[in-house]
């Protein structure tokens, strides 16, 4: 049975690259992107395997969203990859608790 993946990021690099493993095995794929224009030419090629939905990982609503894609769709989620962001190798404890707050949902349906 195909395993069900979500995966931020999906534009570029690492991100595209599981993306295109992932769905060269067979799984189903929410691919996310700030821009999910990026990511059409992964859902013409693998049809209804694929969804490609906006998401700005600093958005919880989005992200509440991309998951009811991933639940709605193909009725359940096996695997998140929390691919897209950035790095703040520098960031003070202030800025830590600042970003883990901004990124902590509840993500129940």
């Amino acid at each position: 049975m195909p395993r069900v993946w979500l995966i931020t990021g999906c534009s570029r690099g690492l991100g595209r690259a599981l993306a295109e493993a992932v769905l060269a095995d067979g799984d189903h794929l929410v691919a996310t992107a700030r821009n999910p224009a990026q990511l059409a030419d992964l859902v013409d090629r693998h049809g209804d395997r694929v969804r490609a939905v906006a998401l700005d990982v600093n958005d919880p609503a989005a992200a509440r969203a991309a998951v009811r894609t991933a639940v709605d769709t193909f009725g359940q989620l096996d695997i998140l990859v929390n691919n897209a962001g950035y790095a703040d190798v520098a960031a003070s404890d202030a800025r830590w608790r600042e970003l883990s707050e901004s990124i902590a949902f509840d993500a129940a349906p």
